[in-house]
């Protein structure tokens, strides 16, 4: 059903939407799971390249490339949990959590 899932706080927003019958918020933060890491690999290609590169042009080119995926990654990081917030606030764990740490 979902595999592939980047970050440990896309999994439990997608299966804390699924126990709430709530599938188009599962694809949701799925699909930016998805873009976050395409963004993250990007960025990790543009740095391996920054780093064989011996071209002072191609250096620059590849150091812009990489700080942009950079940036984009996190942008939809922000985004992501957003989406995530109000899933994880109702989250029988975090609740668990929240209890335990203000016990």
């Amino acid at each position: 059903m979902y595999d592939n899932i980047s970050l440990f706080e896309s999994a439990v927003g997608i299966v804390n939407a699924l126990l709430k019958n709530r599938d188009m918020q599962a694809d949701d933060i799925y699909k930016l799971d998805n873009t976050y890491g395409s963004k993250l690999y990007e960025a990790k290609h543009y740095k391996t390249l920054l780093k064989r590169s011996n071209e002072s042009f191609d250096m620059q080119l590849y150091e812009t490339q990489f700080e942009e995926k950079k940036r984009k990654k996190k942008k939809v990081k922000v985004e992501k949990s957003k989406t995530n917030d109000d899933i994880i606030s109702l989250s029988p764990l975090t609740q668990y959590m929240k209890e335990e740490i203000y016990a």
